[in-house]
Formats: C-alpha cells, sequence, structure tokens
C-alpha cells in the first residue's frame, strides 16, 4: 500500500512539473524588437482582438518596416474602415492612403484556428512567400504561432506581441494566460488529429472545402 501511494505522489509530482515546463514554454515567446523587424519580412498579419493590435499593424506600415498588412478576423469592413478612422486618423494623418494601399481585410475568421486558415488563403492568392510578421498579444502568440506553423509551413514567423490595453493588473495578467494556456493546449490536441472527424470539421467553418471564393 505505501508502495502505491509513493507512485501515485511520484506521478503526480512528474505531472506537475511537466505542466509548468509547458507553461513555461507556452510565455516564452521571443519578442522581436521593432529595428529588429526591419529587413525581416515586407508583410504583417495582426490578428483582431484589441486596438494596440491594429495601431501596432499600423505602425509598423508607417514605420516603412512592411508594405503590405493583412487584418484577420474583421467582418464588417465599413465598420472596421470606419473605426480605424475614429481611433487612428490623429495618429496617423495618411491612414486613409495607407488603408486603401497597402491594407487588407479577412471578413471570414471567427477564431484563432479560422485565423490561421484565413491567412494561409491570404497568402496563397496573393502569391506571397517569405517571411511573415505575426502581430498579436503576448499572451496570445503561442496559440497564434502554433495555429500558423500548421497552415503556413513554408514561411517563416516572426512574433511582434503587444500589450493589450484591457490588461489591469498581475492577477488579471495571470488569469489571461491560464486561460489562454487551456486554449493552447486544447489547439496542439485538435492539430495532432486525423482530418474528417465531424465535430472538428465545424472548426474549419468556411474552409471545410478549401479557401473560399473572395466577398
Amino acid at each position: 500500500m505505501q508502495s502505491k501511494r509513493i507512485l501515485i505522489l511520484v506521478i503526480t509530482g512528474a505531472l506537475l512539473v511537466a505542466v509548468a515546463i509547458s507553461f513555461a514554454n507556452f510565455r516564452s515567446v521571443r519578442e522581436t524588437p521593432l529595428e529588429d523587424l526591419r529587413g525581416r519580412s515586407r508583410v504583417a498579419v495582426v490578428l483582431t482582438g484589441d486596438d494596440e493590435r491594429i495601431n501596432a499593424g499600423l505602425g509598423l506600415l508607417a514605420d516603412g518596416i512592411v508594405d503590405r498588412v493583412l487584418i484577420s478576423g474583421a467582418p464588417n469592413l465599413l465598420m472596421w474602415i470606419s473605426m480605424m478612422e475614429t481611433k487612428f486618423g490623429l495618429r496617423y494623418p495618411n491612414l486613409q492612403r495607407m488603408i486603401e494601399c497597402c491594407v487588407e481585410f479577412g471578413e471570414r475568421a471567427q477564431t484563432t484556428f479560422q485565423n490561421g486558415l484565413e491567412t494561409a488563403c491570404w497568402l496563397e492568392r496573393r502569391g506571397i512567400s517569405g517571411p511573415l510578421i505575426v502581430v498579436t498579444s503576448a499572451a496570445h502568440m503561442r496559440r497564434a504561432l502554433t495555429d500558423l506553423e500548421s497552415f503556413v509551413p513554408n514561411h517563416v514567423l516572426w512574433p511582434y506581441p503587444v500589450t493589450d490595453s484591457g490588461t489591469a493588473s498581475d492577477w488579471d495578467s495571470f488569469t489571461m494566460n491560464v486561460r489562454e494556456y487551456a486554449k493552447y493546449v486544447a489547439t496542439l490536441i485538435v492539430l495532432r488529429m486525423p482530418p474528417g472527424i465531424p465535430p472538428l470539421e465545424m472548426l474549419y467553418g468556411p474552409w471545410r472545402e478549401g479557401c473560399p471564393t473572395e466577398k
């Protein structure tokens, strides 16, 4: 009986250590300084969720680090353009020209998983090869990179994490990281499951049968 208890404690301890190491790895996404991104890529994808992400993507354009940006997960194009003009028009006086020449909107993605699919189709349609700068929050970055690495395996990904404006305290940051970690683990499981399982097909949304036609 005593040996069984010791075995259970050993197994439990090993699992806790494995989870701790996995969680540390989840949070250890390298942060690329802005100037280090110069010359790395001419294209960026911004995953929606907070205004700071949009601001960071526009900043990459304004600083000449990239010349094309995809904002993935932006339904209702006119609403998004109006919102950007209201929130960022003073910061970027030439915002309208920037949007017209260099910003495209992915209007279908509703999840991080679908952001990856939407990005893959956009890159394919535009004939874009080479590295890709990824803009999202620091907490969200690991999960975003995991999806993108699966759907655009031939592109080197350069993470450019930002701090979402809603992260107010250490506790808020911790709980957000725990939630993101749980979603990250679920993503790893889903990506390793064989295709064609009916419940998983729902995750693909409009991409069930490949790239949908552009709106």
